[in-house]
């Protein structure tokens, strides 16, 4: 999810910032054991045994130029980027919560897209996109004895769709 606000140089340049989300979430389970119920249906039984879940928000400043006004407009676009990643993880086997902030991460992205002109200066848009860029904090570690830097890779693909619109 995101949003972008920018500034018509002209028709087909635009320059602007914007801010992006992305969430996930996921757990680790393990087989308790199977059975066979009623009717010959297998019952599974699983044990949860981790969850995780990781927010990255990039804040953007691009530039996106695009074709002449039609009835389908293309686009491109370029940014670069600050990242921060949330990350938050619960290890049910152990009890151990982690719970950090990754930050101090610029990066850029890209994409390309359409517009479907739907009245005014309305459209309908779908693009894809690619994100690059590394998160890191720095930490303790008591196994070196110092300070060490934990970095977390942002790259990755995408695609999205929404409501573009001008004033």
């Amino acid at each position: 999810m995101g949003f972008r606000a920018g500034h018509e140089v002209d028709q087909m340049f635009q320059l602007g910032v914007g801010l992006d989300w992305r969430t996930k979430s996921g757990n680790t389970t393990s087989l308790a054991h199977s059975s066979l119920g009623p009717g010959g249906e297998t019952i599974v039984t699983q044990i949860e045994a981790a969850h995780f879940t990781s927010n990255l928000l990039p804040v953007l400043a691009y530039a996106q130029l695009s074709g002449p006004a039609r009835r389908i407009v293309p686009y491109v676009g370029i940014a670069g980027s600050w990242q921060v990643l949330f990350l938050q993880a619960d290890d049910y086997t152990t009890g151990q919560r982690f719970d950090a902030t990754y930050h101090n991460g610029w990066g850029w992205q890209a994409w390309g897209g359409a517009g479907i002109t739907m009245v005014g200066r309305t459209r309908l848009i779908s693009e894809v996109f690619m994100n690059q860029g590394n998160v890191g904090r720095d930490v303790y570690d008591p196994y070196y004895g110092a300070v060490v830097r934990e970095t977390i890779s942002t790259d990755g693909f995408g695609v999205r769709g929404g409501l573009s619109w001008g004033f």
